[in-house]
């Protein structure tokens, strides 16, 4: 008989794989971070074998779903053979670790591959994760980045993880910057499960302190734990401004990329203008109509950065607050790996007067 297993005892596993069964649509949406799918069912298949359950009988509906996979169980069994080779450990899940997941953990491991059921299914992960997540926020101190747009924060974070330091980049984790125009140029956005998934796998680490990006409750469609975001003032507090010429060449960078001898970032840069151009309708209220206007006719002509330097004067830097009166250091940020340097080198300092 295969074994069933918690999703926290998989923790301690370092070569292990969790196999999601579920549709590739419920795949998409939401998952455990790592996880490959191999569907039992497709979702055109699953739609139909949902509705002979309800329209019909449990029975039809088991017997469709049979009939689906058998045709793909030789392809199905091969892939498992080939993961059972490449990982010591593969876990396989469903929604609530039922019908889905029991089935073909028990025909692969009646062939002799010894693959294992997660308890619960995603359902119970997520039970995990929504306790788990309170308790790794209580552990840690944020030490926590805070300045107006394009000071370079997220590189900044980025150095830091270069050099080893423990770092949390919530807007990477949300796949959106955090403001109206946030979400151009980066696809479809993070879901909430996926996210706080995320947070956790970057909290798990272990280590006492943790550098982020100081935040908005809301990142985009997504929401900071409330614990997290009242827990941000209470860490320690890095302030970072830059000139605006710096800010500027960050903002174009970030928001539209150079093009590439062979043409292909050109055809990107194309459609980042175009949804820029559209994006700025979110902002309207804030501008008149002709200046709107303006921006995107600035944006066709290629002079990005004069528009980049007006959002931020007019838009970013008049709306930029937190909750911070005294930060506990200052840095002027004009390189990046230089300043992630200088913060490291300032906060060894204050931990070892700590120790």
């Amino acid at each position: 008989m295969f074994e069933t297993v918690e999703y926290k005892e998989t923790l301690k596993e370092k070569d292990k794989l969790y196999v999601d069964v579920r549709t590739p649509k419920e795949f998409e949406k939401e998952t455990i971070p790592g996880a490959i799918n191999l569907p039992i069912l497709f979702d055109d298949e699953r739609a139909v074998v949902g509705t002979l359950y309800k329209q019909k009988s449990p029975e039809d509906a088991k017997l469709a779903g049979v009939q689906f996979i058998s045709k793909r169980l030789p392809e199905v069994f091969a892939e498992y053979q080939r993961l059972f080779k490449e990982y010591k450990k593969v876990y396989v899940f469903c929604s609530r670790g039922g019908y889905r997941s029991s089935s073909i953990v028990s025909f692969i491991y009646s062939l002799g591959i010894h693959i294992y059921k997660l308890d619960g299914g995603y359902k119970f992960y997520r039970q995990f994760i929504r306790e788990e997540l309170q308790k790794e926020i209580q552990r840690i101190t944020p030490i926590v980045l805070y300045g107006n747009t394009g000071t370079g924060k997220t590189k900044i974070l980025q150095e830091l993880d270069a050099l080893g330091y423990p770092v949390v980049d919530l807007e990477a984790m949300a796949n959106h910057r955090g403001s109206l125009l946030g979400s151009v140029g980066l696809g479809k956005q993070t879901t909430q499960k996926m996210f706080e998934s995320y947070l956790y796998d970057g909290l798990l680490k272990g280590n006492p302190f943790v550098f982020m990006e100081g935040e908005s409750r809301r990142i985009g469609n997504v929401a900071l734990p409330k614990e997290l975001y009242d827990k941000m003032p209470e860490g320690i507090s890095i302030k970072i401004e830059s000139p605006m010429e710096y800010r500027v060449k960050n903002l174009v960078e970030e928001y539209l990329k150079a093009p590439s001898s062979d043409g292909k970032e050109e055809f990107s840069k194309s459609l980042m203008e175009e949804e820029l151009i559209r994006a700025l309708d979110k902002i309207k209220r804030y501008f008149s109509k002709e200046r709107i206007e303006e921006y995107k006719k600035q944006i066709h002509q290629g002079n990005y950065d004069f528009v980049a330097e007006e959002l931020c004067r007019y838009y970013y830097d008049p709306r930029y607050s937190t909750r911070i009166k005294d930060y506990d250091f200052e840095f002027v940020n004009d390189n990046e790996v230089q300043c992630a340097k200088e913060i490291a080198d300032q906060l060894d300092s204050l931990f070892e007067k700590q120790e």
